[in-house]
């Protein structure tokens, strides 16, 4: 939601203005659409790399899985 003119600015705080142009290199979330596609290309590796990698640890196969299967609520 980059906000690019005064005139579509109405009805934000200047917190969420202020954000939005911090982080308006980001790139958009993906569609659901693009996020199965994507999480179809998951490995399910035996060693997962990526659990190893991931400084929260999280289960990150588990959570891509429930993406695939549209669990939003088992990918938080």
């Amino acid at each position: 939601m980059v906000i690019t003119s005064i005139e579509k600015a109405e009805g934000y705080s200047k917190q969420q203005l202020a954000l939005d142009q911090m982080f308006k290199d980001i790139n958009p979330a993906l569609s659901a659409r693009q996020a199965g596609i994507e999480s179809s290309r998951c490995y399910y590796c035996y060693d997962a790399p990526c659990i190893k990698a991931c400084p929260s640890k999280i289960n990150i196969p588990s959570f891509i899985a429930s993406i695939h299967a549209d669990d939003l609520t088992g990918a938080r």
